[in-house]
């Protein structure tokens, strides 16, 4: 580990059952809370002198007034026990009885005042004090609902972001109900997030892609600072822990998700040559310390890492390899390699080679796209290339390409996004595979129908005010055009999409038909008159926005290599 990452000083311990794994990405690096694994009747509060950002006259004011009142509540309980004590042997009564006597009598107002005293303060609203709890899926709902991030991030030790950076996470990414399509993601609520709280290398790795994301979709005004910190204390956090696991030969499971996470976050925001360094060391370690990804037990042999964590090393090692036009560092568990790779090299026209070079759409399915280009209406030739390409593109299916059942960098929404636009495309395409089916001669094509019928289930306006918008308005517009179908709920949606894209003119519309693929000799007819159709509608205006902060916002920037590359180097001592 470089020298430039290592933090000075000793980290501080106590003798309760948790210490806290979270190390300040700032100098100052003790955590001043101490945290038991029950809570206590007394917080400790940090007072340092000289540091003029420290508790405030106010807390130290009412600190002192506590203080007193504490101890002169002892000073009068321990003379109300005495004077108890006495009046027992004078009159040969019990202790307990002599209290019991005098409490009642006009001469017990020390007593009394002690049990009004304490009267009040069990009724004051109590201050919940952070505490890291047990990985038990049966009590984390109230477990999450009981952490006061304001205590695990004291503001005067910690980035004062960091607590929104938290909510953040636990907002989107750690869902309280889990819809019926999304499998999967239960699992960061039962499983990913306890193992977090009490690892600080997961803990880091999870913010940091938090924090990244929250910084593309401009929902939270986060400095490169930050991201910085996050990164270099993760990647410190994991060192510290391989290291350590040299001596026993044990690599921890959190510390192994900890590495896929930071690798994924390098391809996605960061730099693309770590991200072979993270992944080729991960391959080394699943592959020889933990025996893969089966799943299955090997004889005498560590335990299989758990599906989450297989989740997220497919996540990052193979389904972002493919996005990013690379060749993924794990195979699919039960993949195609026909279905996932490129089927031939190409030159892309410029809205497809967008979409690659953005990384917002498989590659494959692009390539799909772009062998319909070569297609001639009435050619012998070429008509096996239809029949091919139309035969992968009708067994082509999102969740068969991908390994991961869902992307932990992404939010429930932006997951539902992905699928939508890679059906809407594959759907448009079989549309145009059928339309040439009916230019060579075929007197009527019943799969059109078909298709159309499908893309009924997907809702196009969830992609309003993103950056899908383009590449939407070319499959549905082709979709409609080749089926000869256009239900209202289409129609408003392309008269918004009209709108949103400023598409001026029928000449506006072919150039951006063009963008793509758009056989004009052949279904020029049906463009023209379905154009027309959305220009005389008066349909709702277009609204731009989204439910929920997304990276995929209009108007973000793709890739997303700009976040790590705007956030400076960690200086030396730092």
């Amino acid at each position: 580990m470089p020298k430039s990452l290592s933090r000075r000083g000793n980290r501080s311990t106590t003798n309760s059952p948790y210490t806290s794994p979270f190390t300040s990405p700032t100098d100052e690096k003790e955590d001043p809370f101490r945290r038991t694994s029950s809570p206590g009747p007394v917080a400790f509060v940090p007072f340092e002198t000289g540091i003029s950002g420290g508790v405030g006259t106010d807390a130290r004011r009412a600190v002192r007034v506590q203080a007193a009142r504490a101890s002169a509540a002892a000073r009068k309980a321990t003379i109300a026990k005495k004077l108890a004590v006495v009046k027992g042997e004078r009159y040969g009564s019990s202790p307990s009885t002599a209290v019991s006597d005098d409490e009642s009598s006009p001469n017990s107002a020390s007593s009394s005042a002690l049990e009004r005293q304490t009267k009040e303060e069990e009724a004051r609203p109590k201050v919940a004090i952070s505490r890291l709890p047990q990985p038990d899926s049966s009590n984390l709902t109230s477990n999450l609902q009981e952490i006061e991030i304001s205590r695990v991030y004291p503001t005067t030790k910690w980035h004062p972001k960091m607590p929104e950076v938290v909510q953040y996470f636990l907002r989107l990414f750690v869902p309280t109900i889990t819809p019926a399509h999304s499998t999967g993601r239960e699992d960061i609520r039962a499983h990913l997030w306890p193992q977090a709280q009490n690892d600080a290398a997961l803990f880091h790795a999870l913010l940091l892609l938090a924090a990244s994301h929250a910084v593309v979709s401009r929902a939270l005004n986060l400095s490169p600072e930050l991201i910085s910190q996050l990164k270099y204390t993760t990647l410190e956090s994991i060192n510290t822990a391989i290291g350590g696991s040299s001596q026993d030969g044990r690599m921890q499971d959190p510390v192994i998700t900890a590495i896929a996470l930071l690798g994924g976050w390098e391809l996605e925001y960061g730099d693309p040559v770590m991200y072979d360094t993270h992944m080729g060391g991960l391959t080394g370690i699943v592959n020889t310390v933990r025996g893969g990804l089966s799943g299955i037990q090997i004889p005498n042999g560590p335990p299989p890492l758990p599906p989450i964590s297989r989740n997220i090393i497919l996540g990052s090692g193979h389904d972002s390899a493919l996005y990013a036009g690379r060749t993924p560092f794990f195979d699919h568990p039960a993949g195609n390699p026909r279905m996932g790779m490129p089927v031939l090299p190409s030159t892309f026209p410029i809205g497809l080679e967008e979409l690659r070079a953005q990384r917002l759409v498989l590659p494959n399915v692009l390539h799909l796209l772009y062998r319909l280009s070569y297609i001639v209406p009435r050619d012998t030739s070429s008509h096996s290339r239809l029949v091919d390409t139309e035969q992968i593109l009708s067994e082509w299916e999102y969740g068969k390409i991908t390994a991961a059942r869902f992307d932990i960098s992404q939010t429930i929404f932006e997951d539902d996004l992905k699928w939508q636009i890679h059906t809407f495309i594959r759907l448009a395409g079989l549309g145009l595979c059928g339309f040439f089916h009916l230019a060579n001669g075929a007197p009527s094509y019943e799969p059109l129908h078909q298709w159309y019928e499908e893309s009924q289930v997907l809702q196009a306006d969830l992609f309003l005010g993103t950056v899908f918008e383009e590449v939407l308005f070319w499959a549905l517009f082709t979709l409609c055009a080749t089926s000869g179908h256009s239900e209202a709920h289409h129609m408003r949606t392309l008269k918004r999409l009209k709108v949103a894209l400023g598409i001026p003119s029928w000449a506006g519309l072919t150039e951006l038909m063009g963008k793509y693929v758009y056989p004009s000799q052949i279904l020029g007819n049906r463009a023209f008159a379905l154009w027309t159709a959305i220009s005389l509608s008066s349909i709702s205006e277009y609204q731009r926005e989204v439910r929920e902060p997304t990276r995929y916002v209009k108007g973000s920037r793709h890739p997303m290599n700009w976040v790590g590359a705007g956030a400076p180097p960690v200086q030396a001592g730092k």
